[in-house]
């Protein structure tokens, strides 16, 4: 009977393991990118991760023709990052989003919530306890994109990025 016992929880341990090892997989390559494409990807996102939240995310401008996939991923990376931080920490009731790269040789990213806002000095200043702010930076970075915030308590956040297209594939 002990043995049977010590079976089943490791045949559940290893069950465990193999969904996290999926989900790993998943998150470094999603299927529904390489399958559908960005804007599926992006709008499977926003349903998937809303779907436990009652913030409405609307998508006010989608104006894209970058085809460099890596430069996709990282801005899907880049965007996902910041909706969870507006999820999570804004409680915020709207999240607009803006992504285009119809102008100027350059792909702009926005994210503005009506949330509580934070002090972006005060997080440098806790370098070392926001991961979040650190990855957005270093993804941003990756594309030589430069990233700007402006938030305040009444006024919510604000994510402005724009990563150069001088040597990226368009349509």
């Amino acid at each position: 009977i002990r043995t049977k016992l010590e079976l089943s929880t490791i045949s559940n341990s290893i069950k465990e393991t193999i969904n996290e090892i999926r989900e790993i997989i998943f998150d470094l390559r999603p299927m529904t990118f390489d399958d559908l494409g960005f804007k599926e990807l992006l709008d499977s996102f926003i349903e998937k991760e809303m779907e436990n939240h009652t913030i409405d995310i609307i998508i006010d401008k989608y104006e894209i023709s970058v085809e460099d996939r890596v430069v996709l991923m990282i801005l899907f990376r880049i965007i996902r990052e910041t909706l969870w931080n507006a999820v999570r920490h804004s409680k915020c009731s709207e999240i607009h989003i803006s992504i285009d790269d119809s102008q100027n040789n350059q792909l702009v990213y926005e994210i503005t919530d009506n949330g509580c806002g934070f002090d972006i000095n005060e997080k440098i200043k806790q370098n070392n306890k926001h991961y979040g702010l650190i990855i957005l930076k270093e993804r941003v970075k990756l594309v030589h994109g430069e990233i700007k915030f402006d938030s305040s308590s009444e006024k919510g956040t604000k994510i402005h990025i724009k990563i150069p297209l001088d040597n990226i594939k368009k349509e």
